[in-house]
């Protein structure tokens, strides 16, 4: 079973995902109430088909690499900040006028009031979150989360089908924490992949092949990548 901090930083990313992109309710509260796989038809699951070949694929390093998520442009927050300011200011008017207030408008106000919290704070995250690879060790900071392991404390990555990407996950025995991979549906730019790391299936290699997960094994629509016994031992 999914631990409980996965559970919920998986339904916040993919709520987040649905709201900024597709600003549609019905999508968002079916990704809280029964999660992605359930919701995702083929317009928000295209990879559903694909595997990650880049797992073939295992790299290791001599010197340290950087890795940092590409922050949310500002211009969607500035828009959903426009919009809630406008609606709030209608919605005043409005119970000024009648001395009532209109469920729609409060219930439209209260809708950009959070896409523009979610998109202000993800941009926040993003800008405050590294990924740094040594020859020796990973780690991951973010305002929310640390990770440093050696790599032989890495135990597990396990990739799960979402959207445009691979959610990627990377576990050490107390910790883990979490990636999204662009999957290249896609040969131009587009809205979606910015939400992905840049050179994500770099690092998922240099993962693989720093680790020592050379044991891949296809477990439903995810990707479970493990040590094959031996390896990394003395």
């Amino acid at each position: 079973m999914m631990p409980l901090q996965d559970w919920i930083g998986a339904r916040f990313s993919d709520f987040y995902y649905a709201l900024y992109h597709h600003f549609s309710l019905r999508y968002p509260l079916c990704l809280l109430l029964k999660g992605a796989d359930e919701c995702k038809s083929g317009r928000y699951n295209p990879v559903m088909d694909l595997s990650p070949e880049f797992l073939n694929s295992p790299l290791n390093i001599v010197e340290e690499e950087a890795f940092q998520p590409t922050a949310i442009p500002k211009k969607g927050g500035l828009i959903a900040w426009a919009a809630a300011f406008l609606t709030g200011i209608v919605a005043m008017i409005t119970l000024f006028k009648s001395g009532q207030m209109p469920c729609l408008t409060m219930a439209v106000f209260l809708f950009f009031l959070l896409a523009a919290i979610l998109i202000t704070f993800s941009h926040w995250v993003d800008s405050q979150t590294s990924i740094l690879v040594t020859p020796s060790q990973i780690s991951y900071q973010s305002p929310f989360r640390r990770f440093l392991q050696n790599w032989d404390q890495i135990s597990e990555l396990t990739l799960i089908k979402a959207g445009h990407f691979w959610r990627v996950t990377i576990r050490s025995e107390h910790s883990f924490f979490m990636i999204r991979v662009d999957a290249g549906l896609a040969s131009k730019p587009s809205p979606e992949r910015i939400l992905a790391l840049p050179n994500g299936d770099r690092l998922v290699r240099i993962i693989c092949g720093m680790a020592n997960l050379s044991q891949v094994d296809e477990v439903g629509d995810s990707w479970v990548c493990r040590r094959t016994s031996g390896t990394l031992d003395g």
